[in-house]
């Protein structure tokens, strides 16, 4: 009798171990899914953002369907980096270079860009080197969280220079791009 009480006791142990097991595989196999998952979608929408780039106006440095990602958290925009902006009335995401900071007068002269009177060499990034202005007059003084942003191919750019992109406020960039997948097709 004690021994079939014993063979009782450790079948319904075996049988318990074997029911926890189970739970910690699913529990495992469950985290290995949607951890990752999860630290993907934090991380996209908290730490890093993904864009892609649609027409030519940042060609030489980025084409059409190239892809980028951004740091959401960095917000030490500088001069000649190349960020992801919401445009205010569209809620289009738009990408540029910054060319004007805050606080900065910037002019258009004869196809070239002048940052508080001093030309600014921008020989490395555009296609033709020269800035024609569109509908915006200038010279603009930037505010505290202003800048002026425009494409690479100024030609094609629909840029701080129209009045439909216009300035572009600080809380309107998302973040700055460091990374740039190529359009593979």
């Amino acid at each position: 009798m004690i021994k079939k009480q014993i063979e009782i006791s450790l079948n319904k142990a075996k049988e318990e171990k074997a029911r926890r097991e189970k739970y910690i595989y699913y529990i495992k196999y469950a985290s290995s899914i949607f951890l990752p998952a999860f630290i993907v979608f934090i991380s996209l929408n908290f730490f890093i953002g993904i864009a892609s780039v649609k027409g030519s106006s940042m060609e030489k440095e980025l084409h059409n369907n190239d892809i980028v990602i951004f740091n959401r958290l960095n917000k030490d925009i500088k001069r000649f980096d190349i960020i992801v902006a919401n445009k205010d009335d569209e809620n289009i995401d738009i990408i540029k270079r910054v060319i004007g900071l805050p606080n900065e007068k910037v002019n258009i002269v004869d196809g070239n860009v002048y940052i508080n009177d001093i030309l600014l060499d921008e020989s490395l990034y555009t296609i033709n080197g020269t800035t024609e202005t569109q509908d915006v007059i200038f010279p603009i003084i930037l505010k505290d969280d202003e800048y002026l942003c425009l494409g690479d191919n100024r030609a094609k750019s629909l840029d701080s220079r129209n009045s439909q992109t216009g300035l572009i406020n600080k809380d309107d960039i998302f973040g700055i791009v460091f990374i740039v997948l190529r359009n593979l097709h």
